[in-house]
């Protein structure tokens, strides 16, 4: 159980600190795009590591579109303290732990989605790019395997829930 203790402090302290980095980003995004009378003109804008010197409409979508990413990664981050919560608690077959787990994928599954299609516009459309950097690959199979994970252990949960409660029933 002290490794149960570990992850779910370590995981409040993440997404407490998620909580804190959207609450900076979104008013600077909103200051960006609204107020730009106020933002210096002198400051080089870096965006996907390419000093740009100034930011269009493409650049403000792109931004939005990898900030509702980080937002669905945020919330599937959440609900998977709220697994942690049950876990604690013992109850670990509960129904809402298997929901929450497949809530949780379906999240980190469609963040990246937002994602992908941000860059991939972004990186082919804008920038005129045509390549795609290994990095990226290897990010792509990782999230993509988190969702997918977190997907099928919803599906185990509910099996070993559903086993558990025939095993009940019997005498």
């Amino acid at each position: 159980m002290k490794w149960l203790s570990f992850l779910r402090t370590l995981t409040k302290i993440i997404f407490v600190l998620s909580i804190i980095f959207m609450a900076y980003l979104i008013p600077i995004l909103f200051v960006m795009i609204f107020a730009k009378d106020i933002v210096p003109e002198d400051i080089i804008y870096i965006i996907s590591n390419e000093s740009t010197g100034s930011i269009g409409v493409e650049e403000y979508l792109y931004a939005t579109a990898i900030i509702l990413s980080l937002g669905f990664y945020i919330y599937a981050l959440y609900l998977f303290k709220k697994v942690l919560a049950y876990f604690h608690k013992r109850e670990v077959f509960h129904e809402n732990v298997v929901r929450y787990f497949n809530q949780s994928g379906k999240a980190v599954l469609n963040g990246y989605m937002i994602e992908l299609f941000a860059v991939i516009l972004y990186n082919f459309l804008v920038k005129q790019q045509t390549s795609v950097s290994t990095d990226f690959i290897m990010y792509s199979f990782l999230i993509v395997g988190v969702g997918l994970f977190f997907i099928v252990l919803s599906e185990v949960f509910l099996m070993a829930k559903n086993l558990k409660e025939d095993n009940d029933l019997t005498i």
